[in-house]
């Protein structure tokens, strides 16, 4: 019986030293960005992962009546806490992304264009707007299948979303040499392009990729 005791904690032992040396590492294109991430199972159901994502391109806009040209540009950390309630692939996951995300866009009207209260001709009285749109950090909830510390190669896949709250917007000028534009129109237009992204505060993420575990 002795013998049988210490032979049943060596292989608890050896199941649980190679449960900690598991690991496994990804690559994924989302909608969060390209990105790379880290996983560590805790236990047989738990999987803790470390993700970092980064993207950008050049864009078009147009908010409230106004064609801006826009460079996006993505960044985001993130922590996840995957679930695997039936020990398989599939997954319900939580977790936290710390976004750094931004639209930064200009406009220079050719034709007539308002700002705030005041309506102008670009080709006459010459213009340009200045925006910044900055994404926000939140919670994250989403379900996959994957698993990404699972030996040799797998894909995965996650639809989820990003609690992140409404984006901030920011707008300023250039080139009003006769102030024909007051800061009072500045304020007002800011705040019809913020009315038009308040009801965006949750950010949907769609992700595909390919892990290693090892």
């Amino acid at each position: 019986m002795k013998r049988l005791m210490l032979a049943a904690a060596g292989a608890a032992l050896m199941g649980a030293s190679s449960m900690a040396c598991a690991i496994g590492v990804g690559v994924k294109a989302s909608t969060l960005g390209t990105g790379v991430e880290l996983g560590l199972p805790i236990s047989d159901r738990f999987v803790a992962r470390a993700a970092m994502n980064k993207y950008s391109q050049d864009d078009s806009q147009t908010i409230d009546g106004i064609d801006y040209t826009a460079d996006l540009e993505l960044k985001s950390t993130a922590a996840f806490l995957d679930w695997h309630p039936f020990k398989g692939t599939f997954h319900v996951t939580l977790g936290y992304v710390n976004g750094a995300s931004q639209l930064v866009g200009s406009a220079t009207p050719t034709g007539q264009f308002t700002v705030g209260n005041t309506t102008l001709d670009g080709s006459t009285y010459p213009v340009t707007l200045h925006t910044t749109i900055d994404l926000g950090s939140g919670p994250y909830v989403g379900l996959g299948w994957g698993n990404l510390p699972a030996s040799g190669f797998g894909f995965t896949f996650e639809v989820g979303a990003v609690q992140q709250g409404a984006p901030e917007v920011t707008l300023t000028k250039s080139g009003d040499s006769m102030n024909l534009i007051s800061q009072q129109d500045i304020d007002q237009e800011e705040q019809n392009m913020q009315n038009d992204l308040n009801e965006y505060e949750l950010y949907p993420v769609v992700a595909l990729g390919i892990s290693y575990g090892f």
